[in-house]
């Protein structure tokens, strides 16, 4: 026999011999040969690895893919497939929920990123904004705060005012110089001129008496009513 058909001879001894025992591996041991099974490397068959739940804290013999052992609203097979941690909510310690970073916010569950939070707060401050414009335009406060410093400032401007009182005896007329009031003297005055044209030039003593009586209520000789009309009468047709 030549030395190329031993060899072949051999070869042919080696796969019969080593051909079986591959294609009757179980590296899961879970009963289904690698080549049938599913997930050689996983023990129950629920799609996580026995070693990454082993690490994990979880068991490989038992069927827990769709429990949520960190109650973050990812199931472990959902912890599985984003690399997250499966026993706790919230994997990089930003803060913020993986279930939240991964289905609202789309930020990367297993990195820090606290550039998010203004996208937080900042619909809040505009909410707020919009809250304090509503309340100002149906309450109308701004009006209100008018009336409040007008009334305030009009208060102040009237504690700065002096007043004066006018003589009792003066008679306010209307302004025919700068000056606008006439006091008794010069109506008795005025009287008196008018007197002239009734009794003369000289006229008695007690002709002034009467006038004075009359109008200025200064004669010592007091005057009846009647001679009170005489006089007005007189001096009406002057």
């Amino acid at each position: 026999m030549s030395n190329i058909l031993k060899k072949e001879v051999i070869l042919l001894v080696v796969f019969s011999l080593v051909l079986p025992i591959v294609f009757s591996l179980d590296s899961d041991g879970d009963g289904l040969v690698d080549e049938e099974d599913s997930y050689p490397y996983d023990f129950d068959n629920d799609g996580m690895p026995d070693d990454w739940e082993i690490r994990n804290g979880l068991r490989f013999d038992v069927v827990d893919n769709k429990y949520d052992k960190d109650r973050d609203g990812l199931s472990n097979f959902e912890e599985f497939m984003q690399g997250t941690d499966p026993s706790s909510a919230d994997s990089d310690g930003d803060g913020i929920n993986d279930f939240k970073e991964i289905n609202s916010l789309g930020s990367d569950p297993l990195k820090k990123n606290r550039i998010i939070w203004p996208l937080i707060y900042i619909p809040v401050l505009i909410i707020f904004l919009v809250f304090v414009i509503f309340l100002f335009e149906k309450y109308k406060l701004d009006i209100i705060l008018k009336e409040k410093f007008e009334k305030l400032f009009s208060r102040t401007k009237e504690n700065k005012k002096i007043s004066i009182p006018q003589p009792s005896n003066q008679q306010q007329i209307k302004p025919t110089s700068s000056r606008k009031y006439i006091t008794e003297d010069e109506k008795l005055q005025s009287v008196l001129k008018k007197s002239t044209q009734l009794y003369g030039k000289k006229a008695k003593k007690e002709d002034i008496n009467k006038i004075h009586g009359v109008f200025g209520n200064a004669s010592e000789n007091k005057l009846k009513s009647s001679n009170k009309k005489e006089v007005f009468d007189k001096l009406k047709k002057i």
